[in-house]
């Protein structure tokens, strides 16, 4: 090769490496234009934040309704209630009410059941008799469904995606394979028995239900449509269908031997609903978890362009598994609690725990209601608040105040039942300054059919003031901060004006970045509208 080539060679091969290390390079990717969505953009990480002086996030935890707004007080519920993930609660547009699918635990049948309640304002329910279910020779109450043998931690899908009317209500949950001969029942367990099954051999696995209305349902012929050597375990969760993966989304917790021992949270897709894919392992504890903790679940859910996730947190110690004789003797000490604390995903598979993994929604104290087990599970938007309905439990997951269940004990029924904590729109997480004055610096935003900018903020007892920079970092005239109105109010959404108006037409096309100034203020989100 002559000398000219080989340079010629040489240059050509820095250029190359040049523009592959530019591609790869996420320094040059955050410096980029973006272009928002309508979405409302959330302080959830600094992936919309340049740069930021003396303000720190926050993170947020709901306010608890003192009392649970839902009980088990039907012989058919024993004083269990439990919401277990979302889908579970939806709004009816045209009845105009709140409809319920929750599940009750049958402790003498050692059976659940899901029941079916309605309300007009999310927080007090009715229990309607419907007569589709017997319980103890009686069809006067408000089950719906309950499996072959178990059909325990279900949520129902309303399937707007779906076709066929007979399914365009959809459950899921965990149950043994149908059997051809005649079912064998007594008085006291009409269903067959869990353990029976197993010595049979039937399988067991991820089980699917369908229904026209959500009342009436029937068994899929095909159950389990996840078993050995795909197994996946009782706790599963659905997103439903999905246009960023073109199907159906569901988070199924992975066999423990796929898992090697601890709950972990999986992630499952199917085009048709019968057809799953093997849960795989997203999300695992690491380092930072103390060793005992486990992540006994976790329902996901859609909000603003984000998947938000509640993580259930498994205080699993003692673990009956690393104990000699994991009897009721060895786990007297035991925490055996859940909690639950945030995440979220940009793509429904890569998830972030949030706020340093503070605990998002704690176990109550000790005299509480809720002091055992508390699991965020189903979100609904309630005017200017988020409204998070949780599972809440006296008892923990292993302990002998289980065995209380029903009774009072200091003047407190031991249940477990439904709780409702409130928040504010977007409030999951803050940037919050002091009384030193803090500075919040957005990515290049490109400005393109929007022409507002709103935020939510309280600055009820302090101030936020804002200003547009043009790509040198240069104030744009009349959108500067001394022509900015400063806020100087607690609202969920506000417009932002400069000299009494808002209008952004006059910079359609061109590249901003948003500054902000906060002092003793919280931004919660920020939209282009």
């Amino acid at each position: 090769m002559s000398l000219f080539r080989s340079k010629a060679f040489n240059i050509c091969l820095v250029v190359l490496l040049s523009l592959t290390a530019t591609a790869q390079n996420p320094y040059l990717d955050g410096q980029r234009p973006i272009t928002l969505s309508a979405d409302r953009q959330l302080f959830l990480d600094d992936s919309l934040v340049e740069s930021r002086s003396n303000v720190t996030r926050v993170l947020h935890q709901p306010v608890k309704e003192p009392e649970p707004i839902l009980v088990g007080d039907q012989p058919w519920e024993n004083w269990t209630v439990d919401i277990f993930g979302t889908p579970s609660i939806h709004f009816d547009d045209a009845q105009h009410i709140y409809r319920l699918w929750y599940t009750a635990y049958d402790v003498a049948a050692d059976n659940y059941y899901i029941c079916y309640a309605t309300s007009m304002d999310g927080v007090h329910w009715t229990k309607p008799i419907l007569g589709i279910k017997d319980h103890n020779g009686s069809k006067q109450n408000n089950i719906v469904n309950t499996g072959r043998v178990h059909w325990p931690n279900s949520t129902v899908l309303i399937d707007e995606h779906e076709a066929n009317p007979a399914r365009r209500y959809k459950s899921l949950s965990f149950d043994f394979a149908p059997t051809q001969s005649p079912e064998t029942s007594s008085p006291v367990h009409p269903w067959p028995r869990g353990a029976e099954e197993l010595k049979k051999g039937r399988s067991v696995g991820v089980a699917l239900a369908f229904s026209p209305d959500g009342l009436n349902w029937t068994l899929y012929d095909g159950n389990p449509v996840l078993k050995d050597p795909q197994a996946a375990g009782d706790t599963h969760f659905l997103l439903g269908w999905d246009d960023n993966y073109h199907g159906y989304v569901g988070y199924f917790r992975p066999s423990y031997a796929a898992s090697g021992g601890p709950r972990v949270i999986g992630f499952s897709t199917s085009h048709d609903f019968t057809h799953w894919t093997t849960p795989e392992i997203i999300l695992r504890p690491d380092s930072q978890d103390p060793i005992t903790d486990e992540f006994y679940g976790m329902p996901v859910l859609k909000y603003q362009g984000r998947y938000i996730g509640f993580l259930w947190i498994y205080h699993n110690s003692p673990n009956p598994a690393l104990v000699s004789s994991p009897n009721m003797a060895n786990l007297a000490g035991a925490q055996q609690t859940l909690e639950t604390q945030l995440t979220y995903s940009e793509d429904g598979k890569h998830f972030i725990r949030v706020g340093d993994r503070q605990l998002f929604l704690p176990a109550g104290p000790r005299d509480s209601w809720d002091r055992g087990m508390v699991t965020a599970s189903d979100m609904i938007v309630h005017g200017n608040e988020l409204w998070i309905y949780y599972g809440g439990w006296g008892p923990r997951h292993s302990g002998d105040d289980f065995k209380l269940v029903g009774t009072t004990v200091n003047g407190h029924r031991v249940m477990g039942a439904l709780g409702l904590a409130k928040l504010r729109l977007d409030g999951f997480v803050s940037l919050h300054a002091g009384a030193s004055e803090g500075m919040v610096l957005t990515r290049q935003i490109r400005i393109g059919d929007r022409t507002l900018v709103r935020v939510n903020a309280d600055a009820g007892h302090g101030m936020v003031s804002t200003e547009l920079l043009n790509d040198k970092f240069e104030p744009i005239p009349g959108f500067t901060r001394a022509d900015a109105q400063v806020i100087e109010e607690d609202l969920t959404s506000k417009e932002v004006s400069w000299r009494g108006h808002s209008d952004l037409s006059s910079l359609r096309g061109q590249v901003i970045r948003i500054r902000f100034y906060l002092q003793d203020a919280d931004l919660y989100s920020v939209a282009l509208q």
